[in-house]
């Protein structure tokens, strides 16, 4: 056959003159032959397969320990805690939330499925969003881009930010729990504790949360009984409420999200919080 008589399948598949056998499948020079397909026989044959295809990425799943930003805290239980990294069924799950209400339950359970030693229920809201900050460098890489707006020219910059350069302020063995704050107008003490992931249902709008800060004191003066508590905070005045309120939501302890950064336009430097975007859950 010369070359003019070959099909295009033929040249592909690297036929030379005079070299086709009969019945015989030509090969190309060079080229390993792949090998035909063999379905596993047996259970053991799968999973010696898929440990032979999955060996390395198993190593990346590993079970690692960290220590909570509450580690030190005053009163609060030791726990040894361990996380790994989304997998293919926690990425499903996520991916399937429908609403926001739904996303927040979806991705507490998938936090707790990615945790040894304890439950959210157990950690402080700091520790729980220091969970989610590891968790999504673990899953999806250390780098994370985002897109954020000039304060001065409207600019939006393209940022890459490194998960493991976020700072992380530490409890220390002196730090109180519950903590005192003293009331400006009524100029008495309440004693405040830190609030818990599980608490965090109760805090989800500006009205829940001036509602429900009675939850989370202690005492107000000498007193600890919680009908007292609740009709001070219902009785006292708004200074005194957005005093408290302010001093229970600071950043005492947690992962700083602050992110410092010169405008690409007109180079204005700023702060910015780290927002948590579409591309959060994703790899860059």
């Amino acid at each position: 056959m010369s070359d003019s008589q070959k099909s295009i399948i033929d040249l592909a598949k690297g036929i030379a003159p005079g070299n086709e056998a009969e019945g015989e499948t030509p090969k190309r020079p060079g080229l390993n032959q792949i090998s035909e397909t063999v379905a596993p026989q047996s259970s053991q044959d799968l999973q010696n397969a898929l440990d032979d295809l999955l060996s390395k990425s198993r190593m990346k799943q590993a079970w690692i320990a960290i220590d909570l930003p509450s580690k030190d805290l005053e009163n609060m239980k030791p726990l040894n805690i361990r996380l790994r990294p989304f997998r293919y069924e926690d990425e499903r799950k996520l991916r399937s939330s429908t609403s926001i209400t739904e996303s927040a339950e979806v991705l507490d359970e998938i936090i707790n499925s990615c945790m040894q030693g304890a439950s959210l229920r157990e950690v402080t809201l700091a520790d729980k969003n220091f969970i989610l900050y590891k968790l999504r460098q673990l899953s999806y890489g250390d780098e994370y881009e985002v897109e954020i707006p000039c304060e001065g020219c409207a600019t939006k910059n393209q940022l890459v930010v490194k998960m493991s350069t976020l700072n992380v302020n530490r409890a220390t063995s002196e730090m109180q729990n519950p903590f005192p704050v003293k009331l400006p107008d009524s100029e008495v003490t309440v004693m405040v504790r830190e609030i818990m992931a599980k608490d965090e249902a109760v805090f989800n709008n500006p009205e829940d949360l001036t509602e429900n800060l009675w939850k989370v004191v202690e005492s107000v003066g000498d007193y600890n009984d919680r009908m007292i508590i609740q009709n001070f905070m219902t009785q006292c005045t708004a200074r005194d409420i957005s005093y408290l309120r302010n001093n229970i939501f600071t950043d005492r302890m947690g992962i700083d999200t602050s992110v410092k950064f010169r405008c690409n336009t007109c180079s204005q430097e700023q702060n910015m919080t780290l927002p948590i975007n579409e591309s959060f859950f994703s790899a860059s």
